[in-house]
């Protein structure tokens, strides 16, 4: 699949890339999270109270290409990670390909919120579906604060000078948005204040096919 995207970089080597899903398959996903009734809980550490598995998904052929995609374009954009994949094929003596892990859906309320964590895998990924509230008025909720991250979406990484933040400051403008990043990345979610809908994404991770 022929992607249009943009990479994001922290550093030389850390970074994420960023696409728009295509409508037709944003109505797939959206029947897959109708359908999803499994709780996801017990594998993730948000504190959200609606998470569920979307059983299937990690097999349909066209959400299989373009995250298969996504981790391609990420190889070329941080080809530093591209020889650590290397190293693991390399040392299990395979070509494999990748292989989608069942994602989930994340139903996330007012309040709730995901605490800094890492994924298992090589790659993961998370789509906005639904966000519900305007970037400016999260902000102005605590507009007194001096490093307001209301409602964004934050990495976190080390740099020869310490520690350092990127966030995402996703509103209604990321409906339909799509990162792909290496599931080693640490990464939290922060809680929304100024809406009483939910904000719906769905995340996953990607393996090698051993």
């Amino acid at each position: 699949m022929e992607l249009n995207y943009t990479p994001y970089r922290f550093t030389s080597t850390d970074g994420y890339i960023q696409t728009t899903v295509p409508v037709c398959l944003r109505k797939t996903i959206d029947s897959y999270i109708k359908q999803s009734s499994e709780p996801a809980h017990s594998h993730l550490v948000g504190h959200i109270k609606k998470e569920f598995f979307l059983n299937g998904l990690e097999k349909d052929e066209m959400w299989v290409d373009l995250i298969t995609s996504c981790c391609q374009v990420y190889l070329q954009e941080f080809p530093v990670f591209d020889d650590h994949i290397q190293f693991i094929l390399n040392k299990s003596n395979i070509n494999a390909p990748f292989k989608l892990d069942t994602p989930w859906v994340n139903k996330m309320k007012k309040y709730e919120f995901n605490p800094i964590h890492r994924h298992s895998g090589l790659f993961s990924y998370v789509m906005w579906l639904t966000i519900p509230f305007n970037l400016q008025e999260e902000l102005n909720y605590f507009k007194n604060t001096k490093s307001n991250r209301a409602s964004t979406f934050e990495f976190v990484y080390s740099t020869s000078i310490g520690v350092q933040q990127h966030s995402i400051n996703v509103d209604k403008n990321y409906e339909g948005e799509l990162i792909v990043f290496p599931a080693s990345q640490l990464h939290c979610v922060y809680p929304f204040y100024t809406s009483n809908k939910e904000r719906v994404s769905i995340a996953g991770n990607v393996n090698i096919n051993i």
